[in-house]
């Protein structure tokens, strides 16, 4: 029997692109995995307040607040129905076909695509840490990185309660660390980001 993923997309929101969208590509990645029964969830939008943000007002704390209910609420369902991975994606990434046969391959509890910004390159050195050199191949063990693309073994997580605290990528990945989970990126999986967060 072929283990499972949960694909949770943050929220119903699909980019659009010349030649396609973002929920399109999503439906094709589950339907091209083939090391595991894939399936798409579309985590329900917790956001309550929209609009100009920043981090010094009520609704920039509102904000990330919903995301990070959301995030729980995708770990909530992974949980209680039973799936062997959950793989959490932002809406405006896009992903090779084989992603998610290629990350399950390396048999990490934790890892992530290398995050890519075509039209912003220098974003990536500011989205994980530490940064790999130019031109690494291979795993590269990680220190914290952004959310846009994680997959993690469920049955790892299963002591850590909740798996998000929210304030920021680093304040799990130290709970997580604290846990005797490493964390880990694919650099030879790419994850295109299309748009820079605001």
């Amino acid at each position: 029997m072929l283990p499972t993923v949960l694909l949770a997309i943050m929220g119903p929101y699909p980019m659009a692109y010349e030649g396609g969208n973002t929920r399109d590509d999503f439906k094709s990645l589950v339907k091209a995995t083939r090391s595991v029964r894939a399936e798409l969830y579309e985590i329900p939008d917790l956001v309550k307040t929209v609009g100009q943000t920043n981090a010094y007002n009520a609704a920039w704390r509102s904000k990330h607040r919903g995301i990070h209910a959301m995030r729980c609420k995708a770990v909530d369902v992974a949980r209680a129905e039973g799936w062997d991975y959950l793989f959490i994606v932002e809406n405006d990434v896009t992903f090779p076909l084989d992603t998610l046969d290629k990350l399950l391959a390396r048999g990490k509890d934790h890892i992530v695509p290398r995050h890519e910004f075509p039209d912003f390159p220098i974003i990536r050195a500011m989205v994980y840490n530490p940064v790999a050199p130019i031109g690494a191949t291979g795993l590269w063990q990680i220190d914290w990185c952004g959310y846009p693309a994680t997959l993690y073994r469920m049955e790892a997580f299963k002591d850590v309660e909740p798996m998000f605290v929210g304030g920021g990528e680093g304040f799990d990945y130290a709970r997580w660390h604290e846990a005797g989970i490493e964390t880990w990126m694919d650099l030879d999986v790419e994850a295109v980001n299309l748009r820079l967060a605001a």
